[in-house]
């Protein structure tokens, strides 16, 4: 099993759990009417103190009969544009004060009831909505409770919740990108709920498009780029901003979509036609493509071999100084020429530069050179990197087998240190980079997804419960008003 195959499957067991524990949450405490009617906690919020099958676009693999990429730079688009939608507006609330949270917008999913029952403990037609913590007056229950689909057993789009359509902010902070679900074929019967956007300073929710989608940001923060319907699209997020597709191509993979550090190429993935050289082989092949945003012809950069597995939109990276792409765990420069060895293991690249860091906490060169030993223990990738860049959290054990504790590690100066003596599901960093946030799912604690919040100090002092019956998405800084 290769460095890239043990990452995604890692990362693929988290999110079964993460999502299995929320689905047992709700599936315990089944009542005896029948299935529609299901008793669900509602979600519990404590401030903490000091001291339906995914649709099949979602998810890109190799087709057995690929065409060979036919781009061209001024294509029609392939799908509908957006039409104007409803703004939610509401006073725009103060910016939250949480002790030890300050400055901090927790985002996560819950089950929630949109036709409640006459029986306040049982809910009917319980669906997955988006959620915030503190609650924002403009994200509507209307429109978000609803967002990720209705519960169907153990179904539903993983990723959305935790992986490839996880909420996320801007560059500049200023919004919150929430995709939801991605309309299906009729025979799987998933209506699209939308791309919205939360503008965090003027203090409103707005639709930029009908259906989910899988899309990174612009450096500037004022325009996303997506594949969808076979297109490769731009979306200004200004009011009344229609898609421009930059690239059509019937095998464009939705999850790839990445826009370069300098703003002006968008790097993306196209299947190619198999070699059945070997009948009882077949070999199956990616283009990595960068595509001016200036309308100029795209170019291939390199051929990569794919695998029989999953993959996520992590796995196409540019470095941070934009000198380097990382595809499928290997670095590509510019010019098309693969600069990297075979990693033992999942590498991801650090905040600043062009350097990586490997799940043996080795900081290294794009050829492979060791920078910086960090430790001697095995970690697996929830890396979550601090706003300042200057630590990472992860999980670590002295073998690949565990038993796993959540460590923080300081890149500068080598130091690490634990902060829990088990891995929570998510991990991510307060505003001001004091705390933790944890997504966990633990028995002892009911067998129920819950959000806490740690110290990010070694021993991790002061874990509280942060948010009942929740599922962590994301964590983003509030942004200063305006």
């Amino acid at each position: 099993m290769n460095g890239r195959t043990l990452w995604y499957c890692f990362k693929r067991l988290q999110s079964y759990i993460a999502l299995a524990g929320l689905l047992l949450a709700a599936g315990c405490a089944t009542s005896g009417t029948g299935e529609s009617a299901i008793t669900v906690t509602a979600p519990t919020a404590i401030v903490a103190v000091e001291g339906t099958p995914a649709p099949p676009t979602a998810t890109s693999t190799p087709t057995s009969s690929p065409a060979s990429p036919t781009s061209t730079a001024t294509p029609t688009p392939t799908r509908p544009t957006a039409t104007p939608a409803p703004i939610i507006t509401a006073t725009p609330p103060p910016t939250p004060v949480l002790v030890g949270l300050d400055n901090t917008l927790v985002l996560y999913t819950a089950l929630t009831a949109i036709r409640p029952n006459v029986d306040p403990n049982t809910y009917w037609d319980p669906h997955y909505g988006f959620k915030t913590w503190p609650p924002l007056p403009f994200v509507a229950p209307a429109v978000f409770d609803p967002l990720y689909g209705k519960r169907e057993n153990m179904g539903g789009d993983i990723d959305m919740f935790f992986m490839d359509r996880r909420a996320h902010a801007s560059p500049d902070g200023r919004y919150v990108l929430v995709p939801g679900l991605h309309a299906s074929p009729p025979e799987y019967g998933v209506a699209g709920t939308g791309t919205w956007l939360l503008d965090l300073a003027a203090g409103e929710a707005r639709q930029l498009l009908p259906d989910g989608v899988i899309a990174t940001w612009s450096p500037a923060g004022d325009a996303i780029t997506y594949v969808d319907g076979g297109a490769l699209y731009t979306l200004s997020v200004a009011p009344g901003a229609t898609p421009r597709a930059l690239l059509t191509d019937e095998n464009l993979w939705p999850l790839f979509a990445k826009w370069s550090p300098n703003g002006d190429t968008i790097a993306t993935l196209i299947s190619t036609e198999p070699d059945t050289t070997d009948p009882n082989d077949t070999r199956y092949f990616v283009g990595l493509w960068l595509v001016p945003v200036d309308g100029a012809p795209p170019r291939p950069l390199s051929k990569l071999e794919v695998f029989g597995m999953e993959y996520a939109s992590q796995q196409v990276a540019w470095s941070p100084d934009g000198q380097y792409l990382l595809a499928l765990n290997e670095v590509y420069d510019l010019d098309g020429n693969r600069v990297s060895p075979d990693f033992t293991s999942a590498v991801t690249w650090l905040p600043e530069g062009s350097r990586l860091l490997t799940q043996d906490m080795d900081i290294i060169t794009v050829a492979g050179e060791l920078v910086t030993d960090l430790d001697d223990a095995r970690t697996f990738a929830e890396w979550a990197f601090s706003h300042d860049g200057r630590r990472v959290a992860v999980f670590r054990g002295d073998t690949s087998d565990g038993p796993f504790h959540l460590a923080v590690y300081d890149l500068a100066s080598g130091e690490n240190w634990d902060v829990r003596d088990r891995p929570p599901g998510i991990v991510r960093w307060s505003a001001d980079d004091s705390r933790l946030i944890l997504g966990v799912y633990e028995l002892q604690n009911g067998e129920r997804p819950q959000i806490v919040t740690v110290s990010a100090a070694p021993g991790g002092a002061g874990e509280q419960l942060l948010l009942d019956y929740a599922q962590l998405i994301e964590v983003v800084a509030y942004p200063p008003r305006e």
